[in-house]
């Protein structure tokens, strides 16, 4: 979506990252306890009050999120620039600055992170219980596989990306 319209380092894009982050880390035990572990990465559920099912952390929205931390490490390898008054909100966000390396790795601690949680042979239900880490809900659910699928390509043009400015010579 090259569009120009909320571009993957735009504001108003990082912003709401940040925020959901946030909101998730609060609303789920599961990010709560990988992070007082050291664990990296967040699970992403679908709203504040969210209540379908217990409300819990979905893969799709997770692979999502990953995807968009993808897309921000390729496009900062490409050169494109976070918003001015985004650099803060990624770095708060992210525990360093927001290279593209580093968007890299936010993005595969958001995978490893879901991953830990698929213990049934990388069957993807539709939710994790956001107190157990137990798979509940849809079973196989496709949108789930389509998702993670979408997030592995991102992670490929981005590693692609990055390694296109590695290897400048100057």
């Amino acid at each position: 979506m090259n569009d120009g319209v909320f571009g993957p380092l735009s504001k108003e894009v990082a912003v709401t990252l940040a925020g959901l982050s946030r909101l998730f880390c609060r609303s789920y035990a599961l990010n709560q306890q990988a992070s007082e572990a050291g664990m990296p990465g967040v699970l992403f559920g679908r709203y504040e009050g969210d209540s379908y099912d217990g409300g819990n952390p979905w893969v799709l929205l997770t692979a999502s999120a990953a995807t968009l931390l993808y897309r921000q490490a390729e496009a900062a390898a490409k050169g494109n620039s976070l918003d001015p008054s985004a650099l803060n909100v990624m770095a708060g966000l992210l525990g360093r600055d927001a290279t593209p390396q580093n968007l890299l790795g936010a993005g595969d601690a958001t995978l490893a992170l879901m991953k830990k949680y698929l213990t049934n042979g990388m069957h993807m239900n539709e939710q994790i219980d956001r107190n157990t880490g137990s798979l509940t809900s849809a079973k196989d659910l496709t949108w789930n596989y389509s998702n993670v699928l979408k997030a592995m390509n991102a992670r490929k043009a981005a590693e692609k990306a990055i390694a296109s400015i590695s290897t400048i010579s100057i």
